[in-house]
């Protein structure tokens, strides 16, 4: 599905890079960790506007298509995202940056970072879907704007 009149935009790679920017401790897993949320994203979202996002990429693995449903899973939530940013930084060999720094803290950081990465590139059209769909915490998350120092912070 091809959205008529907008160029492919990697959001999933636009989150890597962010990720790498302003946490570079774990540049090791930014493309690990970005698609693991992409995959929890499209996961919840209804497959209309899940096939929107996929139509926006230039190499679409076969993983990310199978996460759609014709419904989305209302179900996922923000805390969701945490839980998977968490385990996937975890379970990395690297995994000592959880310890270095309190995990739980990290987590969010890195949560919070990818999915305003994900939202800054799409479409105006397609924000607004994302927005009336999701709920309001996680599309709050979503939009909420951060300068480069609290980033760092």
């Amino acid at each position: 599905m091809k959205i008529p009149g907008v160029e492919k935009t990697d959001w999933i790679e636009n989150a890597s890079l962010s990720l790498s920017r302003y946490v570079p401790q774990i540049t090791f897993c930014s493309t690990e960790v970005s698609e693991k949320l992409a995959e929890l994203l499209l996961r919840r979202l209804p497959a209309q506007i899940g096939d929107q996002l996929l139509a926006l990429l230039v190499d679409v693995p076969n993983d990310l298509r199978s996460c759609l449903t014709p419904n989305g899973d209302p179900s996922i939530g923000y805390p969701d995202f945490l839980e998977r940013s968490y385990e996937t930084l975890a379970i990395r060999p690297e995994a000592s940056v959880m310890q270095d720094h309190k995990g739980e803290e990290l987590s969010r950081k890195v949560t919070d970072i990818i999915l305003r990465s994900f939202m800054e590139v799409l479409p105006e059209q397609l924000k607004i879907q994302l927005v009336e769909t999701l709920p309001s915490e996680l599309h709050h998350k979503m939009t909420q704007k951060k300068t480069e120092q609290q980033h760092a912070a």
